[in-house]
């Protein structure tokens, strides 16, 4: 059971936006015989309003048939309206997705979101303070996305070096400092057992 982003898939661009156009014209006149599950959660922290409405339908039978044919054991498709309220300041956001044949209410929808961009942001807490990515300015052609890869990659070969006592972070300075542990770690990322592991992690 599991559901995958449609903002962030670089391959599918025009996918978002057909899941965007869906819902705001069945928001506007309805979505006719398709039954429709709704869910809403506010959260408060520190001054910040944070709410969150989902929306999930379990029926894809609108969809064109090569998007379904596209992901073996689609189950529906989701969105989540996100409003962040912190004093005077309202930012909404739409995110959409799809899940597969396990997730059949929209209580599981919510659950699964939550556990996927849990993931998300752990990701991107460990990269940025492994690698400090908040801080990379590369913003020039494909630049941004070579890079988030090549830190994937590495963040995943410096795992693999289970031996280790060393936090990551100290890993990467200590590969940087010492040629025989880079050497190490490069015979660990490219051997036959290892390689497949890293790159499926990235």
């Amino acid at each position: 059971m599991g559901i995958t982003s449609c903002r962030s898939k670089t391959t599918r661009r025009t996918w978002p936006k057909r899941f965007g156009s869906f819902f705001e014209e069945g928001n506007q006149a309805g979505f006719g015989r398709l039954n429709v599950q709704r869910f809403e959660e506010i959260e408060k922290d520190h001054g910040r309003i944070e709410t969150r409405r989902y929306t999930w339908i379990h029926d894809v039978s609108w969809m064109d048939k090569p998007m379904r044919q596209a992901w073996k054991k689609l189950g529906g498709v989701g969105m989540i309206e996100s409003v962040r309220e912190i004093g005077n300041t309202v930012h909404t956001e739409h995110r959409y997705a799809i899940g597969s044949s396990g997730v059949q209410t929209v209580a599981m929808f919510a659950n699964a979101s939550r556990n996927h961009w849990g993931i998300e942001n752990g990701l991107h807490w460990t990269l940025d303070v492994v690698f400090r990515e908040d801080h990379c300015r590369a913003r020039k052609g494909h630049s941004a996305r070579n890079f988030s890869v090549l830190r994937k990659f590495d963040l995943a070969t410096l795992r693999k070096d289970e031996d280790s006592k060393m936090g990551l972070r100290r890993r990467r300075v200590h590969a940087d400092r010492h040629q025989d542990y880079r050497e190490s770690l490069i015979s660990l990322a490219f051997s036959a057992t290892a390689s497949e592991d890293i790159m499926l992690s990235v």
